[in-house]
């Protein structure tokens, strides 16, 4: 867990869950993907940032979730999920096993497809021109669905020059600029099932 230098005890404070890649664990996204640059983003704004190891069933995202919350005073109305590879196909489960949790989520070249995500949340997918093209064809078929599903905020960009492990590097500082324009919840979600194809 990252916390900024400027957290205040008596201020809620806004937090990203960082969801990890098949083959790597809790520590890619602060010391791997782009050597730390999710921390620096997040000490920018002051956020705190949570990278736990994955576990089968998303009980790495319920309890660490949990755990954050005993630890910090996370604001309920600013919590972000970014997922990369494998953790893309972990956020669109979590999506649909906390509809009501995130505020928005970012995707880089995730695996999985969307099953139930609440219309108003903002998503954005990005993928590397030099992904490889089935994984580059599967992130396509989820935005096509997530298009279908009238998803009101949905972003979708594909960065030049860029394969499988440098996406997160490349897209982390627009993900951050994409969760800092999501707009405010109102009330409770209700949840897009996507049709079997």
């Amino acid at each position: 867990m990252f916390i900024p230098k400027k957290f205040k005890p008596n201020q809620q404070i806004p937090l990203v869950l960082a969801l990890h890649g098949a083959g790597g664990n809790e520590h890619l996204f602060f010391e791997g993907y782009g050597l730390g640059l999710v921390l620096r983003e997040a000490e920018k704004r002051g956020w705190a940032v949570i990278a736990p190891r994955a576990e089968a069933g998303l009980a790495h995202v319920g309890g660490v979730l949990e755990a954050a919350k005993r630890l910090l005073p996370v604001d309920p109305g600013r919590i972000y999920l970014m997922g990369h590879s494998m953790g893309g196909a972990h956020s669109f489960s979590a999506i649909a096993q906390f509809p009501e949790l995130f505020r928005a989520v970012a995707i880089f070249a995730g695996a999985g497809q969307p099953t139930q995500v609440p219309p108003d949340l903002p998503i954005m997918m990005v993928v590397g021109e030099q992904e490889l093209s089935r994984l580059k064809t599967s992130i396509e078929n989820a935005y096509r669905r997530l298009q279908e599903l009238n998803i009101k905020t949905l972003e979708y960009k594909k960065y030049e020059g860029c394969e499988h492990l440098m996406i997160v590097r490349e897209a982390l500082p627009d993900a951050f600029a994409f969760f800092e324009r999501a707009p405010q919840r109102n009330g409770k979600r209700s949840l897009q099932r996507n049709a079997a194809k």
